[in-house]
């Protein structure tokens, strides 16, 4: 999964520890799929191309606040780093039973559970 006009994959920006990372992940359009409005937190994950593509790396999980006034084609959230689960980011790997593709962008985390029943694959001892 490209990030955006940057042309990096997300793991990549996500290993840098690229503002673009968050970038990413607060980005808004005006397509109701494309945001995070009615969400207080946002847990993040890249897909970890090394392994496959129904392979997901943790990135984070998020505090989520809209910015005001709106913003489209662009940031429109603040998103802060919780430090809950910091041990974990950039070192828990998830499978989901089949790969994804992009669809899987900006999903519900009941949806994620009951569409694609993800499991704890493997925790890096280090990033």
């Amino acid at each position: 999964m490209n990030a955006g006009d940057c042309k990096k994959l997300a793991w990549d920006l996500l290993l840098e520890d690229s503002t673009e990372w968050i970038s990413m992940n607060g980005w808004k359009t005006k397509h109701p799929n494309n945001n995070l409005n009615y969400s207080e937190y946002l847990i993040a994950f890249a897909q970890y191309y090394p392994y496959g593509p129904e392979y997901f790396i943790f990135g984070g999980m998020y505090k989520v606040e809209k910015i005001q006034p709106e913003v489209f084609n662009a940031p429109g959230y603040i998103l802060t780093l919780m430090d809950d689960y910091q041990e974990y980011r950039k070192r828990l790997i998830i499978k989901t039973e089949k790969p994804i593709g992009r669809n899987l962008y900006n999903r519900r985390y009941e949806s994620v559970q009951s569409q694609l029943n993800p499991e704890i694959y493997e925790l890096a001892p280090d990033t």
